[in-house]
């Protein structure tokens, strides 16, 4: 019976480590396969699509600068302005794939740190 207890406890102190171990791979095997971007007003709709993470860092960097997510008529309007903004991301490891999709409602000035807090969220509840 001692035997049996010490074979199973020396099992989990085994396995837990080989675990932890496999999820740190699957991170690290896991592929962006399209991130999209889609920002929508009561007058327009704005999508943009990447390929790969660094492409969406360095697309959205230039986006915010450049304003591009919300139209300077809409942006005139800052007292009632409204934006939907959807942020989703698909990564696949081997032959599976996940999509995940998060999106808010904002008012134009904070636009910029929202698209910046999804996109973090969205990659961190995929990965772990």
């Amino acid at each position: 019976m001692k035997n049996l207890i010490f074979g199973l406890i020396a099992t989990l102190f085994i396995g837990i480590p080989s675990q932890a171990q496999n999820k740190e791979t699957l991170t690290e095997k896991a592929i962006v396969q399209s991130i999209s971007l889609v920002s929508k007003t009561n007058t327009d709709k704005v999508a943009y699509q990447f390929k790969s993470l660094a492409e969406f860092d360095e697309g959205l960097e230039i986006i915010l600068k450049e304003g591009a997510l919300v139209n300077t008529e809409t942006q005139r309007n800052a007292d009632k302005c409204e934006v939907s903004l959807e942020v989703s991301v698909t990564m696949s490891v081997g032959l599976a794939s996940v999509t995940v999709t998060a999106s808010a409602t904002v008012g134009c000035a904070e636009v910029a740190a929202t698209v910046t807090r999804l996109r973090r969220m969205l990659i961190a509840s995929i990965t772990g």
